[in-house]
């Protein structure tokens, strides 16, 4: 491979590639302080308690690897997500 190939094949594999969140609809009730639990059985344990009511709608924007997930209550509250389990 001549150098100019090897240039251009280098710079290809170091552009930014998008990355894309998945949105959720999830019904979740308030287990314990930033803790909440899905219909489904999965738990969302938030980085701050920012919710009072202990069944409600949102939405999970997730995002594998990402230190920027949210869950989006129906009242327009917003909490940082720390980590999803079962």
């Amino acid at each position: 491979m001549n150098i100019k190939k090897f240039g251009i094949v280098s710079l290809i594999m170091l552009m930014p590639t998008p990355v894309y969140s998945d949105y959720y609809t999830v019904e979740v009730k308030k287990v314990d302080e930033g803790l909440y639990k899905t219909r489904k059985g999965l738990y969302i344990e938030t980085r701050n308690q920012c919710y009072e009511n202990f069944d409600s709608g949102a939405v999970l924007k997730f995002e594998n690897m990402s230190m920027d997930n949210k869950l989006i209550f129906d009242s327009g509250t917003v909490c940082d997500v720390e980590k999803i389990f079962k």
